[in-house]
């Protein structure tokens, strides 16, 4: 299940043209839902599949963890996901490893195809470049 969002994710943000889709988009509300069923996360309160979430809601140690990790790729994936859009030449390897560990942490996995992979193939493609 979080494969399946995590790859919703990736084509929501290709056909949006932002690296981070809306929160109370559709990919927002599969990956909570697949944090839900995994037991990451509460499905009780309906402001969570609208991303209105606020701190005081959110008192449950384990919806926090998933929430930051959850956060932490999303703001990965706007800055690099910036940089791959707008001048792609500047993508590093480290920002692609950035983004792979960051996704990991979020979904328990990398999608391939994903926004991580794009970017590690980008940082490659770009190593060879320098090289020439």
């Amino acid at each position: 299940m979080l494969q399946d969002a995590a790859t919703l994710h990736s084509r929501e943000a290709k056909l949006t043209g932002q690296a981070n889709p809306p929160q109370g988009s559709l990919s927002s509300q599969a990956e909570h839902l697949a944090a839900v069923n995994e037991g990451r996360a509460s499905g009780s309160s309906a402001s969570t599949l609208t991303g209105t979430l606020s701190s005081s809601e959110n008192t449950d140690p384990s919806t926090q963890s998933a929430a930051d990790r959850m956060s932490n790729f999303e703001q990965a994936s706007a800055e690099v996901g910036d940089k791959m859009a707008n001048n792609p030449v500047s993508v590093t390897k480290d920002d692609a490893n950035l983004l792979h560990s960051r996704e990991h942490k979020a979904f328990g996995e990398t999608s391939k195809g994903g926004v991580a992979s794009q970017a590690q193939s980008m940082a490659a493609e770009n190593e060879r470049q320098q090289g020439s």
